[in-house]
């Protein structure tokens, strides 16, 4: 019963928006995931509550994975993400996936909590990542596109604090913003032709509590 009255609460919160002419779908993905509505391979999840306040974790990750959510194909628009990390050296990682065609392949922004407070300046300049995965990983685009497609963040956060991940995607150029800053951390042109998709979540050692998606 229980099951049944989150997915028809779920059902409500996006049938409501529609009539009102917004195309916004929002998730709490500790619902999600108790209703069995998250789909993961090779993946440690967890549902948590800290304060009150209900999350999910993502532990052990097979290497260039998302978590894809039930939503209509995503084009162009805004995705909005409630998400935290830890402080564990090159062992947290947390983003947003979008025109995913699979788990495996898919655009993606992710931060690297663990570089938010460092003093060294060459890591302080790797906090914010663009990828497109497999094909262009981080690896690939440092050697090549020596920051053109990874930055440092003007005021980031603590490493283990909530903060928002917001990504405005058009046509060819995707814009990422922490927390309300009105200006964009990072901007980059896509790696791709690819131009819909279904939206994920990605990460280790890495927590997410809400999801917001502006279809345009």
């Amino acid at each position: 019963m229980k099951k049944i009255a989150l997915l028809w609460l779920l059902f409500l919160f996006i049938f409501s928006n529609l009539l009102v002419g917004q195309k916004v779908i929002e998730y709490n993905l500790a619902d999600l995931h108790r209703c069995g509505q998250l789909i993961a391979k090779n993946r440690v999840i967890t549902a948590e509550k800290d304060d009150n306040v209900e999350f999910i974790r993502l532990g052990k990750a097979m290497v260039g994975s998302a978590i894809l959510l039930p939503a209509d194909d995503f084009k162009q628009g805004k995705i909005e993400a409630l998400v935290r990390g830890k402080d564990i050296f090159q062992g947290s990682f947390a983003g947003l996936a979008f025109h995913a065609q699979s788990d495996s392949i898919f655009d993606l922004v992710y931060c690297r909590p663990f570089n938010f407070q460092t003093p060294d300046s060459l890591r302080r300049i790797h906090m914010i990542q663009y990828a497109y995965f497999p094909k262009l990983d981080w690896q690939v685009l440092r050697v090549k596109y020596n920051g053109i497609y990874e930055k440092g963040i003007a005021s980031p956060p603590k490493a283990d604090e909530w903060f928002k991940l917001t990504l405005v995607v058009d046509e060819k150029q995707v814009k990422a913003y922490i927390n309300d800053s009105n200006t964009p951390t990072l901007v980059v042109e896509k790696l791709n032709q690819i131009s819909n998709g279904k939206v994920g979540i990605f990460g280790l050692n890495a927590d997410f509590k809400s999801i917001k998606i502006e279809y345009k």
